[in-house]
């Protein structure tokens, strides 16, 4: 990267920083959540508008490397306020709205789809079956990121209502991120693919899931207080994020 291209960069980061904190608190004063002030910031900063001129600048793989950097945090944050979820007493309300939330939605899409001419969409390797999913997908999912910031802006983050609303997103999103490794295994192969890639793929997001949600951290708790980890005792945060950066390479390596 050229010192001209730094510069813009920096220029950029700066006003992404700047207002993302002036709106988000702008957002606050008017009793709104202050991560839709956030991500309104960001449309007028980034590439939507202001970011254009920058990206003429060679500066765009700066933007994007840090925007995946940011929703990696985020994510990672969302996935530490819960971690008390499905509670026996809200296993039926949470089963109720997984289908009809979740469920009904979905369905409807697939079907509505089914009448729709959905070549100019489909894109250069997207299949009719694959293009469909996604479609239900879309309608179907939830950002856990930004409802999980929208309660603790609220400060109703330990509220029944908020617990039973993240617990059904995140049986959601597992669900919907399973229909997601079939689409994309879809446009990713041709028709003559043999099934066994397509099931070995749908199966590897879920162990992954399964070993992330429930395995790994069972490993990881006696290496958190172990003497010989000078990482977590000197740099908790630098620790954090190291384990952060491993489940992203796991998944980046397994195609998740």
């Amino acid at each position: 990267m050229s010192s001209s291209s730094l510069g813009a960069s920096a220029i950029l980061l700066f006003a992404l920083l700047l207002g993302a904190h002036l709106l988000g608190d702008l957002f606050a004063r008017m009793r709104q959540p202050r991560v839709i002030g956030e991500i309104l910031a960001g449309l007028l900063v980034g590439p939507s508008l202001l970011g254009s001129l920058w990206k003429l600048q060679g500066g765009a793989p700066l933007l994007e490397a840090v925007s995946w950097l940011g929703l990696l945090l985020l994510m990672f944050l969302s996935g530490t306020e819960a971690r008390q979820l499905f509670g026996r007493k809200d296993r039926r309300q949470v089963t109720w709205l997984v289908i009809f939330g979740t469920g009904l939605p979905f369905a409807a899409a697939v079907l509505l789809s089914q009448g729709m001419d959905l070549s100019a969409i489909a894109g250069a390797r997207g299949t009719r079956a694959s293009l469909v999913l996604v479609l239900g997908i879309a309608v179907a999912v939830t950002s856990i990121p930004v409802i999980s910031r929208i309660f603790h802006d609220l400060n109703i983050m330990q509220s029944r209502f908020a617990r039973l609303v993240l617990g059904v997103a995140v049986i959601e999103d597992i669900g919907l991120w399973a229909v997601l490794a079939i689409a994309t295994s879809l446009a990713a192969s041709d028709s003559s693919a043999p099934v066994w890639q397509l099931l070995l793929h749908v199966a590897t997001t879920l162990v992954f899931f399964a070993a992330g949600l429930a395995l790994v951290p069972r490993l990881l708790r006696p290496v958190h207080q172990a003497g010989w980890n000078r990482i977590a005792a000197v740099s908790p945060p630098a620790y954090l994020l190291a384990i952060l950066f491993a489940y992203a390479t796991a998944a980046a390596a397994l195609g998740v």
